[in-house]
């Protein structure tokens, strides 16, 4: 215990020799602490004395607990400056730059309700992605809190931009409810159709449906814009193509295909639903070593009465050393 007092004794009378300006310490009382402190004052109180104003707490209580405070304060301002082993206390989320290639319809969650119209060129800050990256997530541009959902294919990132390396998000919550009852109701009973008079028409029949014309609106994307064949990364060997389609009717599928593009091969791939859109990924692509290939990708979506609309995208393969 001796060794304690001596230890709160040096240290409250080296932190004392700082607070002496009267800006600190107006009423001299580190001063007058101070003095006691040089004169041997080991802070134990006289038997029966108190110190004036503290309630009957003796001088070496609260001088024993402005240690401990003065102690604890100077080690958590010194963490507070340097951090825990020199590292920041909070590590910034991986955020992008991007603008709107088209007006689109802002959504609550990954597929879930449009709750807004965003317009073509609107400058966002990409800050989430669905888990295969056919959903980018934005701040909203109007409120700067919040976030916006759109298909990848209407996202148009900046240079360099890599959508893998958003955070994951955009799940819609699900909710059910059971019943606190459950009764199984009742089949419910067919009455025959009254028979028809003999002088009674039969009615006449529906007319047939107008035929569908409308062919599916399409939109495509890429997660990557160009593709190294030689890459030691492999995200960096390929590029997810999205297709966000929406049709009067029902889409029944959408396909891509590639012609041949010097030593990049011709192909073609059936694109399946992934998050409301429809994605397939293309790559690895080989190409020789030093050379570029532009390869254009068509993606057709068509419905069930055969209407298709068609958009090209181009994806550069490069084979670089790595």
């Amino acid at each position: 215990m001796a060794e304690l007092d001596e230890l709160l004794r040096d240290s409250f009378a080296r932190i004392s020799e700082q607070t002496t300006t009267p800006a600190r310490d107006s009423a001299g009382v580190a001063e007058a602490i101070r003095a006691r402190v040089a004169a041997g004052d080991t802070g134990a109180p006289a038997a029966g004395s108190t110190a004036p104003g503290w309630g009957g707490i003796g001088l070496g209580g609260v001088l024993g607990a402005i240690g401990l405070v003065v102690v604890a304060g100077v080690a958590g301002a010194s963490l507070g400056l340097a951090g825990v082993f020199g590292h920041p206390l909070v590590e910034q989320p991986t955020v992008a730059d991007a603008a709107l290639a088209t007006t689109a319809s802002a959504h609550r969650c990954v597929g879930g309700d449009v709750i807004g119209q965003v317009a073509a060129d609107t400058r966002v800050l990409a800050v989430a992605r669905s888990d295969d990256a056919s959903w980018i997530g934005v701040r909203n541009p109007s409120t700067l809190t919040g976030t916006l959902w759109f298909p990848a294919a209407v996202v148009a990132g900046d240079s360099g931009t890599d959508w893998e390396a958003l955070p994951v998000g955009g799940a819609c919550p699900t909710t059910v409810v059971a019943p606190l009852h459950p009764t199984e109701s009742p089949a419910p009973t067919e009455e025959p159709a009254p028979a028809p008079s003999p002088t009674q028409k039969p009615a006449p029949a529906p007319p047939a449906p107008a035929p569908d014309t409308t062919a599916p609106t399409l939109q495509v994307g890429a997660s990557r814009s160009a593709i190294d064949y030689n890459s030691s990364t492999q995200a960096n060997r390929v590029s997810v193509i999205t297709a966000y389609v929406t049709d009067n009717v029902g889409v029944t599928s959408v396909t891509a295909t590639w012609a041949a593009s010097g030593s990049a091969p011709a192909g073609s791939a059936a694109l399946t639903p992934s998050g409301g859109n429809w994605a397939f990924t293309y790559g690895p692509v080989f190409v020789p070593t030093g050379t570029t290939q532009v390869v254009t990708i068509l993606v057709t979506a068509k419905d069930a009465a055969g209407n298709s609309t068609t958009k090209s995208i181009p994806i550069t393969v490069e084979a670089v050393l790595g």
